[in-house]
């Protein structure tokens, strides 16, 4: 970027093939009639309208982005940037997800249906969201020594009910808890 800088601060003097102004008058006056740049940086994104399904998942693309459980059946807007998605909601972004370009693929955040998991805890050990969802080793001795404790079904809703804390409070927090 330096060198085109200076090659274009020497070329400035130099007139353009079957031009008599040279190019920095000519920049002058382009200048002086080129409206001002708006007041907010431009969004570098694809905004498409969109409806969170019945799944909590919106499509774009031919992807499905995981969306909270608070938004189900609501009107949203998906922004896409090269390297992320996301989810705006009145105005608020309510899900971000890194962009998948691989067709039909599920991006999903365990986060985003933690409600789920007081209704069927089976979903914990079973459902690829969260069988595939990688914690802190702290949670997992938690739940070890919940099951030794209470037994494998109790222990495992003991544990839920500790994964539910990440509604309301980062990951981090919980973990120093633990």
């Amino acid at each position: 970027n330096e060198h085109l800088g200076r090659c274009c601060l020497d070329d400035q003097d130099r007139a353009a093939t079957g031009q008599s102004d040279t190019i920095a008058d000519r920049f002058e006056r382009d200048h002086a009639a080129a409206i001002p740049l708006p007041q907010r940086p431009f969004d570098a994104c694809l905004a498409t309208a969109a409806k969170v399904d019945k799944y909590q998942a919106v499509r774009f693309d031919n992807v499905s982005y995981s969306v909270p459980r608070a938004h189900a059946f609501q009107a949203v807007t998906v922004k896409a940037y090269v390297d992320q998605i996301a989810v705006v909601a009145a105005g608020q972004i309510v899900a971000r997800h890194a962009h998948s370009y691989e067709r039909g693929a599920m991006v999903l955040d365990p986060l985003h249906d933690l409600t789920r998991l007081s209704r069927k805890p089976a979903c914990l050990d079973h459902a690829p969201v969260y069988r595939d969802w990688t914690l802190p080793p702290a949670f997992a001795e938690l739940r070890r020594s919940l099951e030794v404790r209470h037994g494998p079904f109790a222990g495992t809703r003991q544990f839920i009910r500790v994964l539910l804390l990440l509604d309301d409070h980062p990951q981090e927090r919980v973990e120093r808890a633990i």
